[in-house]
């Protein structure tokens, strides 16, 4: 079962700032993508995440700080 969640929840859930979700998100076109994420879309100033339940923190906190290693 999928759950709906903001950048702001998400961030809390891998152990980031949700400033940090939303720079990463901001310099994808269009197709945006977040370790373990199902759909993402933007809705003025938020941000919409589909998640899959239960969502593995620790693995996606993982894949999120080696993507941010990776794209320096």
């Amino acid at each position: 079962m999928n759950k709906i969640i903001t950048a702001k929840e998400y961030a809390e859930k891998i152990g980031y700032s949700a400033a940090s979700i939303t720079k990463r998100l901001k310099s994808q076109n269009e197709n945006y993508s977040l370790p373990y994420a199902v759909s993402i879309k933007k809705f003025g100033n938020t941000w919409v995440i589909e998640i899959d339940t239960p969502f593995p923190s620790a693995k996606a906190k993982k894949m999120f700080k080696e993507n941010l290693v990776n794209s320096n």
